[in-house]
């Protein structure tokens, strides 16, 4: 299966952006009653949209079609 990048690679990236908002939920819930932190998210560029819970970011579906392309092409043209 010469194509495993092109189907995992779109699929993680949703992954982990939904983990990542529902860790943060949970973390809103829980965690912070213990332990004090300024962000959840490390990344400056997801930061806002994390904080505000968005559940269809722009950002983050262009993002992950241009990786989903690139691999498709770099597939096709090595093989």
């Amino acid at each position: 299966m010469r194509n495993i990048a092109v189907v995992s690679v779109p699929i993680l990236m949703f992954l982990d952006y939904f983990l990542t908002l529902a860790g943060k939920k949970l973390r809103d819930k829980v965690y912070s009653q213990h332990f004090a932190n300024e962000e959840y998210e490390l990344n400056p560029g997801w930061q806002k949209d994390i904080n505000k819970f968005k559940l269809f970011n722009y950002k983050h579906i262009l993002l992950v079609i241009l990786v989903t392309v690139y691999f498709y092409f770099t597939e096709k043209l090595a093989g």
